[in-house]
């Protein structure tokens, strides 16, 4: 079964990129600039007039004043592209969820607990496993690109409500859901697991425990514990940035 290591950016696929010039909002932002330009023209003489009383300020005033005139001036005539990059977030945002949602809302039964996930897409079935403390919609991205060709279920894992709360919730049990999952939901194929931060964690041991449920694991994030342990051995320094990880599993401490 092939296991793959990547790297997730925040958790987050980021879409933002400078867009290139548009004549017709270039004209129409070069006429508010003007417009702004004259207003600014036309109270000037008040300013200064107000300003002169300042003393010493007088010139500093009315250089900011100019520089900011002339840069209103000019803003016109150059690409917005603060505006629309910002626009280009929020269009691509709203075509992910759009194409992707409403993600479709369903119930897993593993035994006599349950478990709530998103879905979409039809096809083999890709078991999204999210990280702490991340949710399920921070997938969204990933199965907007794979709800193509496979069905994707990204499930809040034990502990995140709307799931199941009640523990124990050390990587045995996460790992025993995540194989729960896969049965309820692809019972009579394999399915491919991606795990990314805890849910890396988690999908090492499932794919451990029952190696024919899984057609691949795909861990984004966190190495595997053998590595990592390795790795730790030979730069101590990253013990101290991982010490949070002990932390959270104190009793009762983490949740005061």
């Amino acid at each position: 079964m092939p296991v793959q290591q990547g790297r997730l950016d925040g958790g987050a696929v980021h879409l933002e990129r400078l867009v290139g010039e548009d004549p017709d909002h270039q004209g129409a932002g070069r006429g508010r600039g003007e417009e702004r330009q004259h207003q600014r023209d036309d109270q000037a003489p008040a300013r200064g007039h107000r300003a002169a009383g300042g003393g010493a300020r007088f010139p500093f005033f009315l250089g900011a004043f100019a520089l900011g005139a002339i840069a209103l001036g000019h803003a016109g005539g150059l690409p917005r592209r603060r505006t629309e990059r910002a626009t280009f977030v929020l269009h691509a945002r709203r075509a992910i969820l759009g194409r992707v949602s409403p993600l479709e809302q369903i119930e897993i039964r593993v035994g006599a607990e349950r478990f709530a996930a998103l879905a979409t897409g039809e096809g083999p079935l890709v078991l999204l496993l999210h990280g702490f403390p991340d949710v399920p919609r921070s997938w969204a991205p990933v199965m907007e690109q794979l709800a193509g060709a496979h069905r994707c279920v990204a499930p809040w894992t034990r502990g995140y409500a709307p799931s199941t709360l009640d523990g124990p919730f050390d990587a045995d049990r996460l790992a025993a859901d995540a194989i729960g999952f896969a049965d309820a939901l692809s019972p009579d194929a394999p399915v491919l697991l991606v795990g990314h931060d805890w849910g890396a964690a988690t999908a090492y041991v499932a794919c451990m425990r029952a190696p024919e449920r899984f057609a691949g694991c795909v861990a984004i994030s966190v190495p595997h514990p053998l590595a990592f342990f390795a790795y730790m051995a030979r730069h101590p320094g990253q013990l101290r940035r991982s010490a949070y990880m002990g932390f959270f599993q104190l009793p009762v401490l983490p949740e005061r």
